[in-house]
């Protein structure tokens, strides 16, 4: 079972969106009526804000638990199980692509002039990419970093997570959960 499965029913508490942030990402997508692709989507909560605004949101995850908390809370997305490097399979045009909070660290160095490529692909003209990733310059010139605890007081919830083993092409993601104590 995945980290992601594991912490699924838990995720949209830990992992809380800023208003400010939620802002953004609606007055650069939201066109009404836009075809919308979230990659990395998680449990979908931005996808299922842009869709209540009226957009056709498709929302791709490789975690089957997080799409399923997604398909319970945003029965308006489309959500499917797919791997990131794969989005070159889907057989639609999107108006705006996004990958928000850390998703674009998993696309490996390997992968990642495709990954692009495909993205501009399945743009329509016009259309906008955004994303959002960790300033790894700073992560690069440490051997170890830890990130902020996060923390659900009124369920006894703390997650803790840790990069150890920082290269110039990889890192080694160390996390744990604990719910009370």
């Amino acid at each position: 079972m995945s980290l992601y499965s594991q912490i699924s029913g838990n995720y949209d508490k830990l992992f809380r969106f800023s208003a400010p942030a939620r802002q953004f990402i609606r007055d650069q997508i939201n066109k009404n009526k836009a075809a919308v692709l979230d990659i990395g989507c998680g449990t979908g909560r931005m996808a299922g804000e842009l869709a209540r605004y009226g957009n056709r949101v498709t929302a791709i995850d490789i975690d089957e638990e997080m799409l399923n908390v997604g398909k319970i809370n945003y029965p308006a997305v489309k959500f499917r199980t797919l791997n990131m490097t794969h989005i070159g399979k889907l057989e639609q045009k999107f108006d705006a692509i996004y990958a928000i909070g850390n998703v674009m660290a998993y696309v490996s160095q390997r992968f990642i002039s495709d990954f692009l490529n495909n993205v501009f692909n399945l743009l329509n003209p016009g259309g906008i990419w955004l994303f959002q990733t960790v300033n790894w310059d700073h992560i690069l010139r440490v051997h170890e970093f830890d990130f902020p605890v996060l923390e659900v007081k009124e369920d006894k919830i703390q997650f803790f997570r840790h990069y150890t083993g920082i290269t110039d092409t990889q890192v080694e993601f160390v996390t744990r959960l604990e719910q009370s104590g």
